[in-house]
C-alpha cells in the first residue's frame, strides 16, 4: 500500500491527537501501528491503513518521511537505510522532531 505525504501528515496528526502525553509513534513489521503513552504502548487502530504492518509499508513511509527533509540527503543514502537493511524493519518517530514541513 503506497500513501502519499498529505495521507502521512494526516495519519501522524491522527496519532497524536489520540491522547494526551504522546511521546512516539511505533511502526514495527507484523505489528499494528503503536502509540507510545506515558510510557505505555498502545495500538492505533485505523480503517485506512492495515491493521498488521508490513516492512514494505513500513519502508515507504520512511522514505516519504527522509525524502522529504532536505537535510536528511535522500533515503538511499542515510544511515537509516543501513541500519534498515540490518535491522528489524522498525520505524520509531519521536513527536519532538514532528512538525509541518520536512
Amino acid at each position: 500500500m503506497n500513501i502519499t505525504k498529505d495521507e502521512l501528515d494526516a495519519l501522524l496528526d491522527a496519532m497524536i491527537l489520540q491522547a494526551d502525553g504522546i511521546s512516539d509513534l511505533l511502526f514495527i513489521t507484523g505489528m499494528p501501528m503503536q502509540v507510545e503513552v506515558q510510557g505505555e504502548l498502545q495500538p492505533f487502530k485505523s480503517s485506512t491503513f492495515p491493521a498488521v504492518l508490513s516492512s514494505d509499508f513500513i519502508e515507504h513511509l520512511a522514505k516519504i518521511i527522509i525524502d522529504g527533509n532536505p537535510s536528511a540527503g535522500g533515503f538511499e543514502g542515510t544511515r537509516f537505510m543501513r541500519l534498515w537493511l540490518h535491522a528489524e524493519k522498525c520505524l520509531p518517530v519521536s513527536r519532538k522532531y514532528l512538525h509541518s514541513e520536512w
